[in-house]
């Protein structure tokens, strides 16, 4: 019996957690750089650029297609760190051209750490970044650089 518990435990863990990847890969399908982003943890949102993001979400959702919600060798991790416990999913999944190893780590609702590998492809953001992305942040420093403030280089 209390093995049947244990697995049982397992089982709806696994499911939750597996639910929760479908959800964070329909967002990342989604290609909404914004919503992504509002999803990350307020310590991940700091080292994201929002237009490297856009990119990222682009290619993936250009290069892989639809997430045909099939995953293989599903893993599944608790950790504990400063802000909380952390829940980690990994897993080879399915998409229309192809397959990917994801994985998602998240603190209650916030995302900390994510990555999408397709197996056979290769995402090459450059070819997704937005020319004028970085044009005013470009003006900007440029600017204080004429007037020669070191401080803000």
């Amino acid at each position: 019996a209390a093995f049947l518990l244990l697995w049982a435990t397992r089982w709806w863990y696994t499911r939750k957690i597996v639910a929760a990847l479908w959800k964070w890969l329909d967002h990342v399908q989604s290609a909404d750089a914004g919503a992504v982003y509002g999803r990350l943890h307020p310590q991940l949102r700091a080292d994201v650029d929002q237009p490297i993001l856009a990119a990222f979400l682009e290619c993936v959702k250009d290069r892989l297609g639809k997430c045909e919600r099939e995953a293989q060798g599903v893993g599944l991790s608790l950790s504990k760190a400063e802000i909380g416990n952390i829940h980690t999913v990994r897993a080879r999944v399915r998409f229309a051209k192809g397959w990917a190893k994801c994985e998602v780590a998240a603190c209650g609702d916030h995302v900390t750490a994510f990555y999408v590998r397709p197996e056979k492809l290769t995402l090459e953001l450059v070819h997704y970044v937005k020319p004028d992305a970085y044009e005013q942040r470009a003006e900007v420093l440029l600017g204080h650089m004429l007037e020669k403030r070191a401080d803000v280089v």
